[in-house]
């Protein structure tokens, strides 16, 4: 879905944003425990780590040239309060 967002709606990236912000919070599982508990995420995987890794290899190769600064901001904040 990434690869088709990226080619057919360069500018329309609602996909890669979400995929980016979740990749910039999640780095561990413990990353993931907290949003799982908070029930922002579900977790299918039954491991934590697994979904720490599934979202740090989604932007593993993607290029996103154009983020938000409020992303930047939300996520820097929000590491903070955790």
């Amino acid at each position: 879905m990434i690869a088709l967002e990226q080619f057919h709606y360069p500018h329309e990236s609602y996909i890669l944003d979400y995929v980016t912000i979740m990749d910039f919070l999640i780095n561990t599982g413990k990353d993931a425990d907290i949003l799982i508990q908070k029930e922002i995420l579900e977790n299918w995987f039954g491991d934590n780590h697994s979904v720490a890794n599934m979202f740090n290899g989604f932007c593993k190769y993607i290029i996103h040239s154009n983020i938000s600064p409020h992303f930047s901001i939300l996520c820097k904040d929000l590491n903070a309060f955790c």
